[in-house]
């Protein structure tokens, strides 16, 4: 499987086009999760309706960003930095990561 990157940064219109209408790591327990009887659960049903709808009408949902992503999003430059100090590899920043059948994609901030 290859993978594709986009360094659009995160919460730009272009990261948002590109998430639009795949699955998305922040979501992947979502559409998998199953009830007891192992059909999908109402909340994998309602997701891949909205996937759907982003895929086939072009426009994502608007993403409420908690103060625990907002944070996160701050302190990445000083995370990252740590780590190439720690460990003296260099990260490349990514905004936006996707599969090559374009179904699946994750935001992993860096490579």
């Amino acid at each position: 499987m290859n993978i594709t990157y986009s360094h659009a940064p995160q919460g730009t219109e272009v990261w948002h086009a590109l998430r639009c209408g795949r699955i998305t790591g922040s979501q992947f327990k979502t559409a998998r999760d199953k009830l007891k009887s192992g059909k999908p659960s109402g909340k994998a049903i309602l997701y891949a309706r909205n996937v759907a709808r982003e895929r086939f009408g072009g426009k994502a949902e608007s993403v409420f960003q908690t103060f625990a992503m907002k944070a996160g999003q701050e302190q990445e430059p000083f995370a990252r930095q740590a780590y190439e100090t720690t460990t003296g590899r260099i990260v490349h920043e990514v905004g936006f990561a996707m599969t090559d059948c374009g179904m699946y994609g994750v935001s992993p901030d860096g490579r």
